[in-house]
């Protein structure tokens, strides 16, 4: 397994990788979605469910290119699972694969920008956003709505 030069591995979930890893089966499939469950609190989620009462802002993560959604009125949720998203990379290094990214917590649906994104995905996004962490942004990109 790999992980990219722009990784979206998580601080938080680092830990916890190998472990995961240990456990999960690639087998045939060329992109996989696994949650490992550990059974206990490993830290906390930091996709959250939002509400018209919150204060969002959107702001570009740092090894991301557009903005995501955030909000300020929330902390994040203690979560016991870990999601590990690989990608296989036989073409380019048999028998291997590439870690595309891992957070603690649930899957969150693909971001409104993903050339892939289904209405189901914004819609999501909608009511979810990521606890707001200046130390995982560009400073200079926050703004109080979505840029156009």
């Amino acid at each position: 397994m790999y992980d990219r030069v722009d990784s979206h591995l998580q601080d938080a979930g680092a830990p916890f990788i190998g472990l995961a890893l240990d456990v999960i089966t690639l087998g045939e499939q060329s992109f996989l979605v696994a949650i490992v469950d550990f059974g206990m609190e490993i830290g906390v989620s930091r996709c959250v469910p939002t509400s018209d009462d919150d204060q969002i802002i959107y702001a570009i993560r740092r090894n991301r290119r557009h903005y995501s959604r955030f909000v300020l009125t929330r902390t994040p949720i203690p979560s016991t699972t870990l999601a590990v998203i690989l990608r296989r990379t036989a073409e380019e290094r048999p028998g291997t694969a590439t870690l595309v990214t891992s957070f603690i917590g649930q899957p969150a649906a693909r971001e409104w920008y993903d050339p892939r994104a289904t209405d189901e995905d914004r819609a999501f996004w909608r009511s979810n956003a990521l606890v707001w962490d200046a130390t995982t942004t560009i400073p200079e990109s926050m703004c109080s709505d979505l840029p156009a």
